[in-house]
Parts: C-alpha cells; sequence; structure tokens
C-alpha cells in the first residue's frame, strides 16, 4: 500500500508541473535529476529528499504558497515517511521547535549541552533528519518534557498527524477550540502542553497568512491561560511578552487575544506561586504596567476582565475605594449574550472581589443566584470549584467557619472526582486557617 504522504506530493507534483506546461524530460534537461526519480515521485512511488526538493522548487518557480504545500505534502525525510507507520519516529520536527521555544532556548544553547552541531539540530527541526532514540530521549531531558510527555514522545502517542493538503483554516480553528475544550475540562492532563504545540507547529507551515497568524495568537492565548492556572510565570511573562510585541491592529479578529496579553503579563509580574508569600513590590509592578496598557484594551470581555484584575491588586494594596470603583466599572461594560456580573467568569470575579471588599453576603448571594452546571455539555469542572472555594472564603469572613468547613469538604470531593488538583493548594490554605483559627 503506497504511503498517504507520497500519494499527497504526487499528486500536487504533477499539478504544479503542467501548470508551468513542463514535460518530465524537460524537467530532466532542467534540473539534472533522473527521469526515472522524476517519474517515481510523479506516480507516488518515492518522495524526494530535502536537497531534491529545493531544486524541484527552483526549478519550477513555485509560489510561496506552493511550496508550501509541496513541504507540507512531505513533512519528514523520505526514509522516515515511507516507514510503516508503527516505525515512524513520535513527533515532528516543528514540534521540537515549539517545545524548545516553551523553554526559551536558543538552537545554538541546546545543540551545545546536546553536544551536536547547531546545524543538525536545526535539520532535526525542520524534519529533514532526525535524531537518534539515545538524543531524542537526551534531547526531551534538555526541552524540560515531563515524565509523561517524554513516555508520550518516544513511546510514538504523537505521531506525525498533519492536516490533508485541501484542509481549511477552520479544520485549525476547531482543533484549537476543542484542545481549550479539554483544558477547562481536564487542566491536569499532562500531554496538554504538547497538544497545544503540536497544533502550534502545523500552524507556523502557513505563518505568513494573516488568517494563519490570527489562529496562532489565539491558540497563545488559551494555553497563556493554561500557564496561569498552573502558575508557571515565568513561561506565562515570555509568551505574554511575545503576543505584546505583535502590532495592534483594532481590525483583526483575534485582536482580543493580543489585549489578554496584558493581563496574561501582569498576572505573570505578580507571580506568586502557593506557598509563598506575596512580594509588594511584584504587586505594585503588576500595578504599574496595568495602568499605562489600559489604552490597550477596547474589547469589552477584555476591559472587563482588565478592570477585575485591578480590583484584585489594589484590594491586597488596601486601596478599596479604588478598587470598588473599578468593579462599578467591570460589570458596567454591556456584554451581548448575558447581563454581566451574573454569570459564569465575570460572576466569580465579582464574588470573590466583594468578599475582598468587605461584602461577603453579597458575594454569597451572587454566588447561589448563578448556575454553574447548566448543563452536564457544557460543564466546566474549575468554574464549580472556584464557586466552592469563593463561597467558603465568604462563609469565613463571615465567621461561619462550620459552614466554611463543610464547604470545602465538597470541595475537596470534587478534586478526588476529577483529579484537579491545581484547587487542592488554594483549599488547603483556607483549610490552614480556618483551623489554626486563634
Amino acid at each position: 500500500m503506497v504511503p498517504t504522504k507520497t500519494l499527497d506530493f504526487a499528486s500536487q507534483f504533477r499539478q504544479c508541473r503542467k501548470q508551468r506546461n513542463l514535460s518530465i524530460v524537460r524537467l530532466f534537461e532542467l534540473s539534472g535529476i533522473g527521469k526515472t526519480t522524476l517519474e517515481n515521485w510523479q506516480s507516488g512511488r518515492t518522495l524526494p529528499s530535502a536537497p531534491e526538493l529545493e531544486t524541484l522548487i527552483s526549478v519550477l518557480n513555485l509560489s510561496s504558497f506552493d511550496q508550501r504545500l509541496l513541504r507540507r505534502s512531505i513533512g519528514l525525510p523520505r526514509a522516515i515517511v515511507c516507514l510503516p507507520e508503527g516505525e515512524r519516529p513520535p513527533l515532528t520536527g516543528g514540534l521540537l521547535r515549539a517545545m524548545r521555544l516553551r523553554r526559551g532556548l536558543t538552537q545554538s544553547e541546546v545543540a551545545r549541552r546536546l553536544a551536536v552541531r547547531q546545524g543538525t539540530l536545526a535539520k532535526w527541526e525542520k524534519s529533514d533528519d532526525w535524531p537518534e532514540a539515545d538524543k531524542l530521549s537526551l534531547l526531551c531531558l534538555l526541552l524540560g518534557a515531563s515524565h509523561q510527555e517524554t513516555e508520550a514522545i518516544l513511546g510514538g502517542v504523537f505521531l506525525p498527524l498533519p492536516l490533508p493538503l485541501n484542509a481549511s483554516l477552520e479544520d485549525f480553528e476547531q482543533q484549537i477550540q476543542i484542545l481549550n475544550d479539554r483544558a477547562n475540562r481536564c487542566p491536569n492532563d499532562p500531554l496538554l502542553d504538547l497538544a497545544f504545540l503540536e497544533i502550534e507547529s502545523q500552524i507556523w507551515l502557513d505563518v505568513d497568512r494573516p488568517a494563519a497568524q490570527e489562529l496562532l495568537w489565539k491558540i497563545w492565548g488559551f494555553h497563556n491561560t493554561h500557564l496561569s492556572i498552573h502558575q508557571r510565570f515565568d513561561e506565562l511573562f515570555s509568551r505574554a511578552n511575545q503576543m505584546l510585541a505583535i502590532a495592534f491592529d483594532p481590525l483583526k479578529s483575534s485582536t482580543s487575544f493580543l489585549q489578554s496579553a496584558v493581563i496574561h503579563k501582569s498576572v505573570a509580574l505578580r507571580g506568586t506561586p502557593n506557598g509563598k508569600i506575596e512580594s509588594a513590590s511584584r504587586r505594585k509592578s503588576a500595578i504599574t504596567f496595568l495602568k499605562a496598557n489600559e489604552g490597550r484594551m477596547g474589547n469589552p470581555e477584555c476591559q472587563a476582565w482588565y478592570w477585575m484584575v485591578l480590583v484584585d491588586l489594589l484590594t491586597v494594596e488596601g486601596a478599596y475605594d479604588e478598587a470598588r470603583f473599578c468593579l462599578d466599572r467591570s460589570n458596567a461594560i454591556p456584554h451581548p449574550a448575558f447581563e454581566r456580573g451574573t454569570k459564569g467568569e465575570s460572576a466569580l470575579m465579582t464574588a470573590y472581589s466583594l468578599t475582598n471588599l468587605g461584602s461577603p453576603r453579597e458575594a454569597l448571594a451572587l454566588l447561589s443566584s448563578s448556575n454553574f452546571r447548566d448543563s452536564a455539555k457544557h460543564f466546566v469542572p474549575i468554574l464549580s470549584m472556584r464557586s466552592l472555594l469563593y463561597c467558603a472564603r465568604a462563609l469565613a469572613k463571615l465567621e461561619d467557619f462550620a459552614g466554611a468547613l463543610e464547604v470545602l469538604d465538597q470541595l475537596y470531593n470534587q478534586i478526588e472526582v476529577t483529579g484537579i488538583e491545581v484547587m487542592r493548594p488554594r483549599a488547603d490554605a483556607l483549610f490552614f486557617q480556618l483551623t489554626h483559627l486563634p
């Protein structure tokens, strides 16, 4: 059976050759590539090597779009693509590149630590060549892959599965949305990072197209939220800066994801992992940064989020009047789908802020009136768990300690059922506070 990739390349090659009215013989004369080799490519029996492909592209004088199509149809070197599926290496060069950028490392840094030439690493990242198994294992270690990620990579879970040549950007967008839903429902999935990076590495193939750039910003925005939940502040700071360096264009549909980078950077600037005392200087840096970037916030959702983040920071600083003003500004922003401040994320942030501002009864009333489980289909576990945490905080403020502990018990049960451990440190901190009262 002929591998799908060879058929994809054969079809694309034949089309490009005919569009330029070049026969196999004439192509042989221009390129110096044997007629039998060219016929094998066109029939789908074999694929060109990377140097042969570049020669072919040059002779055919292809547009950048057609060049991408041909390169994507190969994706990996001929020797790899023609292997039976179960024997192929477990990831694409684009994913290696994405993993390296996740750590903020340069090619030269990784190559030096791996004791290979930078050119060798560059070939791996372009899928022109592939590391041996021992090098790949060491590479996973250097690129910071977790134990589960390394097992998935070496075990072949992340096989190269690019979309077909006729795939539209809508297909990528659908993949991104499915992945974001998965991140919302299973934030502790140890392979989420690789899934984000895998889609990102595919989008890079078309990154010179504006629509593809917007998709890249979108997946970065979703990935940033994932990094924020897990308090991976160094990575969040780096990614947010990368997004903020992009020229702002309010006409682009994904501009909201660039605006959200302002908020994600403020979260990273504040950056206090669980169990550590928050730094006043970092908090002040986050406030200063947010106030300096208010003008960037044009999207209503981002504006509302922006004011809510300021509420939290200002409350901790003791600037209660200013915090209340920001809270009112957030909830006054109209929303096309629902009344702001009464549902979803907005309700949670409002309730959290009301407790901090000394109005725990208002917070409890808001939490009890909001339904975070509208249907099983749209249920996001972490929203329900945050609702329980904020309810317990409000009860503690009202000195209903028994009630707070009862709600915390419900939260711990949800942690056990869902496996979302990211909420446990926050629950533990409140539990410690309630059980060590003076």
